[in-house]
Order: C-alpha cells, then sequence, then structure tokens
C-alpha cells in the first residue's frame, strides 16, 4: 500500500503545487492592478492637494476644504481641511475634522489649533486642556501665550461671577 498511496500523494502534491503556482500569478495580478489603481488615485491626489494648496493660498477656504475633503484618507490633508474649515469661522465642523487627526507627527499642531478652535467657540477649558497637551509635546511661545491669555480670561469670568453673586446678596439682605 505504501507504492500505492506515494505515487498519489506526489501527485497530489503536483496539484496543490500547481494551484498555488496559478495563485501565486494570480496574486501577482491582483497586486499590479491594486498598485495600478492606487497610483492612480496617488495622481488624483496630487492634483486634489495642489488645487487645495492654491485655494488656501488664495484664501479661498471653502474650495480649499472641499479639495481637502477629497483626499480624507490622508491625516496631513484632515488637518489641512479642519484648518480650511477655521478660517472659514466653522469652529465645530474644524474640531471633529481635528479629532479625526491620529498621526503623531501632527498631534501638536492638531491639539494647537483644536486649541484655537475651542477659544474661538468661547470652550474656554476646552481651549485651556488642548494648549496644555500641545505643550507637553513642544515648547511653543504662541500656545503659552493662549494658554496665559484663556487663564486670565478665566480668571475674570471666575472673579465677575464672584462678584455678581455677591451684589445679589446684597440686594437681598436690603
Amino acid at each position: 500500500t505504501t507504492t500505492v498511496l506515494l505515487p498519489i500523494d506526489a501527485g497530489l502534491g503536483v496539484v496543490i503545487f500547481c494551484i498555488f503556482l496559478v495563485a501565486e500569478e494570480a496574486m501577482k495580478l491582483i497586486f499590479l492592478l491594486f498598485i495600478s489603481i492606487n497610483a492612480q488615485a496617488g495622481l488624483f491626489d496630487f492634483f486634489n492637494i495642489h488645487q487645495a494648496n492654491k485655494a488656501y493660498q488664495d484664501k479661498d477656504y471653502k474650495k480649499a476644504a472641499t479639495q481637502f475633503s477629497k483626499i480624507d484618507h490622508n491625516d496631513a490633508a484632515r488637518l489641512n481641511q479642519a484648518n480650511s474649515l477655521y478660517k472659514q469661522g466653522l469652529y465645530k465642523q474644524a474640531l471633529i475634522k481635528y479629532r479625526g487627526i491620529k498621526q503623531e507627527d501632527l498631534a501638536f499642531d492638531r491639539l494647537y489649533n483644536s486649541g484655537n478652535a475651542y477659544a474661538k467657540s468661547g470652550k474656554i477649558n476646552e481651549s485651556i486642556n488642548s494648549y496644555e497637551a500641545a505643550l507637553k509635546l513642544k515648547k511653543d511661545d504662541d500656545a503659552l501665550f493662549n494658554l496665559e491669555l484663556l487663564k486670565k480670561q478665566k480668571r475674570r469670568r471666575v472673579n465677575k461671577k464672584d462678584k455678581n453673586i455677591k451684589n445679589k446678596k446684597k440686594k437681598k439682605n436690603n
């Protein structure tokens, strides 16, 4: 029985080898197809990046945001899109885009710009938190200046609230 099984085993091995060989060729074809699709997508990305950067330089932030949104799979493009939304005064939408950025080398920019968007939205505590987190990553004079400015503004608001409460109590007691 061993002599009968060996040719069958060898034949089966040859068949499996041929399947893998064909599968390997098919995989190469699929890989090349995938690369060409990516290359084509890369060309479109290049075009969109060029258009978006030009629009941003021309201060056409709406067009820039639209062009950057076409390359939304890229964190750098997402950051630029968020910046374009910020420049349009669309702080809430910019913050959503900033939150979607995961690339570590963009963390400082994401946090600093989020701090700016929170500040423009009147969310002082969130802004302070963003600037503090940004400053843990990198020393930056602008971030430090903005942080100190917001902390002073927060203290003034707290003092004003306390003053208003004291005045209300005085009026009640009179």
